[in-house]
């Protein structure tokens, strides 16, 4: 009996140390993006799981924010965006970290969307952010053009695990 649970012990160990450091995804979902200002001149619209700014004026573009939810010493190495884009303007997306302590911030990654093809698409950007929970907060950002047709599904973030 003791050997089964020998083995059992080692069998679990061997996939648990093969899992450690293994690429991991974590998908935002748009219902989790709010509206960066909170006045009535920003509304974010959801419909069937996607979601498109509207502003009540064209002089403003739509922002739209969420929060980063990784485990600490986690490393960022590619943000893909699900969108459509189907005319000349592009959504711009950002990742975005400060520093709690001094304010300073840095955007280690940032892409606009290209190309005015109709219909569901996605855009990834390969680099690099390690995920620092006790000195920095973590944010997706999101620039949207004033048109309904313009809309986010959701954002996927592929991560190493500390």
């Amino acid at each position: 009996m003791k050997k089964v649970y020998l083995i059992v012990a080692f069998i679990f160990l061997s996939l648990s140390s093969s899992l450690i450091g293994q690429t991991q995804s974590k998908t935002i979902p748009i219902c989790d993006f709010r509206p960066v200002r909170n006045d009535d001149t920003q509304e974010a619209h959801f419909y069937l799981g996607e979601i498109y700014g509207h502003m009540t004026s064209t002089s403003t573009t739509p922002y739209l924010m969420a929060p980063i939810d990784l485990p600490d010493g986690a490393k960022i190495v590619k943000v893909t965006l699900f969108f459509r884009d189907p005319g000349a303007s592009s959504i711009a997306l950002w990742v975005w970290r400060t520093n709690l302590y001094n304010g300073s911030y840095s955007t280690p990654f940032y892409m606009t969307t290209s190309g005015s093809t109709a219909g569901l698409r996605n855009q990834s950007l390969t680099g690099y952010m390690k995920v620092n929970n006790s000195g920095y907060t973590h944010v997706v950002f999101l620039a949207m053009p004033y048109d309904s047709t313009y809309q986010v599904l959701g954002v996927k973030l592929i991560y190493n695990p500390s």
